[in-house]
């Protein structure tokens, strides 16, 4: 007779399973034979062994990934980051779940860029540090299973990530006419080594048959293309036909060689035409930058247009293009690449406003060159970062030289001289251990939102009293020296030691002011008139008071030297980008006139409409950035609003008890 267990049996599908392992603990459960291991439980088990997942996982082998990236050059290899590019055309069930997915594993490392998925593939152009971007394409190629051709990802170098946020969507890969819907994507054509490639127009230059088709808009032609090839008649891909790339009747049976940026809308396309007849259909693996990265830039003319920051990358190593090198921005001729200057004539019109601001505001012509250029020209944040401070090189020193020999408000050299110091310093600090490319869009929406409610505050108390007091240029060293400055509020809190806490804090102030400007551009003006308005001038006598006049003139002064050093520091390192040159041709000559115009027609009539139109650009600028840019990462926004607040308890604080509190005392004159 078999003996009852005293341990519980509960009524699951697991039940042998918890049985045995409850079993050992039995002193009677030990006893048991061999023979109770029944055929039916090795059957369940074994059933509950290779269930479908388990079968699919041992069946699915990964995808052969194939990396293609151009030959670096010595200043490349330093470079932590990568721009990653690839398709997989493949059917997918559930595009939307799988979409989440991709979400979900990017956002955990870190990356930044575009990521389609569709019921026909998957389309990657993604941005981070190299280990991460080989990881995601391991990641894919686990997914999509080994079916097919391996997966060609190129892979560029770039200092920075190359898009500003992350983008994944369950969406159409690419975007055709509606009479080219409905396309069998399993016969798309012949793919052709870029070798093989190279073979076939070598064949078309000694009069063999066939047509190259450029599957582009009309403007990525124009910046480079390959030499056979006629320019599109298209601005988008949707618009393009057969009949517009003038194909016909007769053409079905001629060879057509297709090319594209990285291959994906040749996939289409050629299936498009494999629909409407065309029997030679061949396509460009990889596109024009896998070829470049394999063959060089043999037959192409040109530089190669891209869909992120950097806008525009040489196909091949520097100066392989068969035209010829201009001195400016390596690519093309001169008169080319003043014609790409003219291209950024529209950036002009923005530092108009900009350089008017730098010349008659505490503020310096980045705070309008930076977001205009991450959010319209879509620079990445570090050129943005270079045009400010090249632009600001030039219109700052204009206006300083503007004040220097026309106005007398640079009196307060001690002031000048400490911010310049300590803000080299921070620039150096910030080029050694720059923020990243997210990093330095929040900082730069926080910076300039912030100093927009200090800016707004002193505003408010500069109507609480005259600025028609006789002004006394003195370090606070010489406080020590005079007796009447023993009045002053500096003497009541702290007594003697009142010139080292205000050294102390300018060198705070200075080195985070020459830290922010070494990030987007601009914060060493910001912050030395912030030192001046809420701390200087609250603990000076009020003969040693600067009024708005000379805190202006002042940070003019500081940012024109931070922003001279800046640009010659990224100068000598080799690191500004050619677009950023181009740019900065454009826009000088309307800055170097700008600046000082400001300057001289400083009026308080012209100063209160151009604080109006600054509060209007920063409610602008601050929508725009935090739409673009912080997109619906709560993280960034919380960390926006922190900064906010605190700059807000911060005034207020300063309100009760500098403006109203008890230690509010009445200066004599001098």
């Amino acid at each position: 007779m078999a003996m009852l267990s005293p341990w519980p049996v509960w009524k699951t599908s697991r039940m042998p399973e918890l049985t045995r392992r409850a079993a050992p603990r039995h002193p009677e459960a030990r006893r048991t034979s061999w023979r109770q291991w029944s055929v039916v439980t090795g059957v369940q088990r074994l059933l509950r062994l290779l269930t479908a997942t388990s079968l699919l996982r041992w069946r699915r082998t990964p995808t052969r990934v194939e990396y293609s990236s151009p030959e670096l050059q010595e200043r490349e290899r330093t470079w932590e980051y990568r721009v990653l590019a690839f398709y997989v055309v493949r059917p997918v069930k559930r595009p939307e779940a799988e979409a989440k997915e991709h979400k979900r594993w990017c956002r955990s490392h870190g990356l930044v860029g575009r990521v389609w998925v569709s019921h026909t593939g998957i389309n990657v152009q993604v941005s981070g540090k190299a280990a991460d971007c080989e990881k995601y394409a391991d990641f894919v190629a686990a997914r999509f299973g080994a079916k097919g051709a391996p997966m060609v990802c190129k892979l560029d170098p770039v200092r920075e990530p190359a898009f500003p946020h992350l983008r994944v969507k369950a969406k159409k890969l690419v975007s055709l006419s509606d009479e080219l819907q409905g396309l069998d994507m399993t016969d798309r054509g012949k793919d052709l080594e870029p070798k093989e490639w190279l073979q076939r127009l070598q064949g078309l230059d000694d009069g063999q048959p066939g047509k190259v088709l450029d599957i582009r808009n009309n403007y990525e032609w124009e910046l480079g293309h390959f030499g056979p090839a006629k320019r599109p008649n298209t601005e988008e891909l949707r618009e393009m036909t057969p009949e517009s790339l003038g194909l016909e009747e007769e053409d079905k049976e001629t060879p057509l060689y297709m090319y594209c940026t990285g291959g994906i809308r040749c996939e289409f396309f050629g299936a498009a035409l494999r629909r409407r007849g065309f029997r030679h259909v061949y396509k460009l693996k990889g596109g024009v930058q896998h070829y470049g990265n394999t063959v060089g830039a043999e037959n192409w003319k040109g530089r190669l247009f891209v869909f992120d920051h950097r806008n525009s990358v040489p196909v091949g190593a520097e100066g392989q293009s068969e035209m010829q090198s201009c001195s400016l921005c390596g690519g093309g001729t001169a008169e080319a690449a003043w014609k790409d200057a003219w291209d950024y004539s529209s950036m002009s019109l923005a530092m108009l406003f900009g350089s008017v601001i730098a010349g008659s505001m505490p503020l310096g012509g980045g705070v309008v060159a930076f977001p205009v250029a991450v959010l319209f020209i879509h620079f990445q944040a570090g050129e943005g970062r270079d045009f400010a401070l090249l632009i600001q090189s030039v219109g700052m020193s204009a206006a300083s030289f503007a004040i220097l020999y026309t106005k007398s408000y640079l009196c307060h050299t001690w002031l000048i001289f400490c911010c310049v110091f300590f803000g080299v310093l921070g620039m150096l600090l910030g080029f050694e251990k720059p923020l990243q490319s997210r990093g330095v869009a929040i900082g730069f929406t926080t910076t300039v939102s912030c100093f927009a409610v200090a800016f707004f505050y002193s505003k408010v108390l500069s109507g609480r009293k005259s600025e028609n007091v006789p002004h006394i240029n003195v370090s606070p060293w010489e406080f020590l020296e005079h007796q009447q400055f023993q009045h002053g509020r500096g003497w009541q809190y702290f007594g003697r030691h009142v010139p080292w806490v205000l050294t102390f804090l300018v060198a705070i102030f200075g080195v985070v002011g020459g830290y922010l400007s070494s990030n987007h551009g601009s914060g060493a003006d910001m912050c030395s008139y912030i030192f001046g308005v809420f701390i200087w001038n609250y603990l000076a006598p009020e003969s040693a008071q600067m009024s708005e006049t000379m805190l202006t003139a002042s940070s003019v002064v500081i940012m024109a030297v931070c922003s001279l050093v800046g640009s010659l520091v990224r100068a000598l390192t080799g690191d500004i980008s050619n677009q950023v040159l181009l740019c900065w041709a454009a826009c000088a000559p309307i800055v170097v006139i700008g600046a000082p115009l400001g300057s001289l027609f400083l009026t308080s009539r012209m100063a209160l409409i151009l604080r109006r139109c600054f509060f209007v650009f920063v409610l602008v600028m601050f929508v725009s950035m935090g739409i673009w840019s912080l997109s619906d990462d709560l993280a960034s926004w919380l960390a926006v609003a922190a900064a906010l607040a605190m700059t807000i308890f911060c005034l207020a604080t300063h309100f009760a008890c500098f403006v109203q509190g008890p230690q509010k005392v009445d200066l004599p004159q001098v």
